[in-house]
């Protein structure tokens, strides 16, 4: 397409007012938009006069202009020339065509309310959890305060009976183009917008309740499902429970961090439970079947006659589930040797007799928290 006068374009002389360039692109605008005009090289005509306005619009690019040509506002622009992102005035012809399938195309589907929407914060909520709730897996509810749309405005951000405008400032866009004279030129930077604060939409009267967000904290009841098998630090996630996204946009994740408390009985290895359970001389010397607990009731455990103390039995599956499904741990049972501290005169008698008969051979060998050890790394 020839290199065109702006003036030539917009159909308006050199002196022609502001008000008068912007009648004039608003009527060519609705001529020879792509959506009523069929014809092939209307999209490009579009944009020929988007670029003129876009310059004659602009006070400090008509002067330059007015001075330089084209040549003096090419700095205006990125190295290709004008392209839409250039175009700061969508809120003049906003009106007539907001909605169009070519204007959401060419301007991005730049609708004030979401054109600036961003995603709302994730939330760390903690969870405590004692090992039985492990052990079966738990529904529990967590209390949360996160941002929801205010209830006053209905997110709007205005006052009751107001609404936003498009900014004055940058025209709806939400974004500002800053020029600078340098000795090689003039150049051009773009940056949100200071009134608007980049939503493209100014809130004359705020709402009270929520300060012209849209959002305020509110509190919250979440619930959430806990498999069985977790562990003391796993993060769970839900999606979209956070705060709420400003200008429509998605609400953050709730990351829920799991805590464990300690049990009174059993301690945890992984998907292994270990406990230490009391027994007397004779039940070792002798043997015999104890009962035991287990994170999920009681079960029955044979000790042979002639057990040693710190012998360490396994009882399969009576661990904790494992987090991938395949399965449980097992339970560790260290037998420790209960010895009384008070005793009659007839049970020393016999203990002293019994002394006699059974000769004393030291051995050295591990101790307690070796063969624990052992039993767990074997």
């Amino acid at each position: 397409m020839p290199d065109r006068d702006y003036y030539e374009i917009l159909g308006v002389g050199r002196d022609a007012t502001a008000e008068d360039v912007k009648k004039a692109y608003r009527s060519l605008a609705k001529k020879i938009h792509p959506d009523i005009n069929k014809s092939p090289d209307a999209e490009a005509k579009f944009k020929e006069l988007s670029e003129a306005y876009e310059v004659l619009a602009d006070q400090d690019k008509r002067v330059r202009y007015d001075q330089y040509g084209k040549e003096g506002v090419k700095n205006s622009f990125g190295q290709g020339g004008f392209t839409w992102d250039d175009f700061s005035h969508v809120g003049d012809i906003e009106d007539i065509f907001s909605g169009s399938s070519i204007f959401d195309m060419l301007f991005g589907g730049r609708s004030r309310k979401h054109s600036h929407a961003n995603a709302g914060n994730d939330l760390k909520a903690d969870v405590s959890l004692t090992l039985e709730e492990v052990a079966e897996g738990v529904k529990k509810s967590i209390k949360i305060r996160r941002k929801e749309r205010c209830d006053a405005c209905g997110g709007s951000g205005a006052k009751k009976g107001t609404s936003s405008t498009t900014c004055p400032e940058c025209k709806g866009r939400g974004s500002v183009r800053k020029e600078r004279s340098t000795p090689f030129g003039y150049f051009a930077t773009v940056a949100p917008c200071g009134r608007c604060g980049g939503t493209g939409e100014y809130i004359a009267d705020k709402c009270s309740s929520c300060g012209g967000s849209g959002l305020e904290r509110k509190e919250r009841l979440v619930s959430l499902s806990i498999p069985a098998g977790v562990e003391d630090g796993n993060h769970l996630l839900l999606r979209g429970e956070a705060d709420a996204g400003e200008h429509g946009g998605p609400s953050g994740d709730l990351y829920v961090v799991v805590s464990v408390k300690e049990h009174s009985v059993f301690t945890r290895d992984r998907d292994d439970l270990l406990c230490a359970v009391k027994v007397s001389f004779p039940q070792l010397v002798l043997g015999c079947e104890i009962e035991v607990p287990t994170i999920r009731g009681k079960t029955k455990l044979t000790i042979p006659a002639g057990t040693q103390p710190a012998t360490v039995f396994y009882i399969k599956n009576e661990g904790l589930p494992r987090l991938n499904g395949a399965g449980r741990g097992e339970q560790l049972v260290q037998l420790m040797v209960s010895v009384p501290t008070k005793l009659t005169k007839r049970e020393k008698e016999i203990i002293t007799e019994l002394a006699g008969l059974i000769p004393e051979k030291p051995v050295l060998e591990k101790g307690v928290f070796g063969k624990l050890k052992d039993a767990l790394h074997r």
